[in-house]
């Protein structure tokens, strides 16, 4: 099924210093992203080599997220 009023993001971000086995999430300001609550964030899954990955579909009207980016690695 095609949706065209939507795309997809994808996240992709290496931390090396984080154990593979963490729990690792973005949050921000759309729905998809937990409207800045980490218990209703994106979920990133591990992909190994330290890389850690998720999409997630949001509607073109919404496409302006905002998210923080911490450098906790």
């Amino acid at each position: 099924m095609l949706f065209t009023d939507s795309v997809v993001v994808h996240f992709k971000i290496s931390c090396p210093r984080i154990e593979k086995d963490a729990s690792v999430y973005v949050i921000g300001s759309s729905n998809q992203l937990g409207m800045w609550k980490v218990h209703d964030g994106l979920k990133l899954r591990y992909a190994g080599d330290s890389f850690w990955q998720a999409d997630c579909v949001v509607k073109k009207s919404e496409l302006q997220i905002k998210y923080p980016f911490a450098d906790l690695c």
